[in-house]
């Protein structure tokens, strides 16, 4: 799993822009936003738009450096399994119809983009 560290302080763009940006192209990794100082209401925006973390770079350790990473990479190890457990039968393990909508989502929104026709067979028993 990749895991991104985002500095907040990146020049022309903020580490929220380019946070906004990874959520918007489905980024899947967790991402750790970096900052130099305290503002608690760039760590809630920062938070509500995605971030697994957000550390104040005056304050940071190895130490808290290493356990923000741990549970980033584990909470996202989570997601990623609850996402799987929802979408699928328990008993088969095949797809559920919550994973066939999200299929047939995509494969709508692919047809469109590329200007052709889809075909959905469905046969009632």
């Amino acid at each position: 799993m990749t895991l991104y560290l985002f500095d907040n302080q990146l020049g022309v763009r903020t580490g929220l822009e380019l946070l906004q940006y990874a959520v918007s192209i489905h980024v899947t990794g967790p991402i750790i936003m970096l900052t130099d100082t305290e503002n608690r209401v760039l760590d809630e925006q920062a938070m509500h738009e995605g971030a697994a973390d957000f550390l104040i770079k005056t304050y940071l350790t190895s130490e808290l450096l290493d356990r923000s990473i741990r549970d980033a990479t584990e909470r996202q190890r989570l997601l990623h399994e609850m996402s799987r457990i929802a979408k699928t039968e328990p008993l088969t393990g095949l797809a559920n119809r919550s994973l066939f909508n999200d299929f047939i989502d995509g494969a709508l929104a692919r047809a469109r983009r590329a200007n052709s026709l889809l075909a959905l067979l469905f046969r009632e028993t």
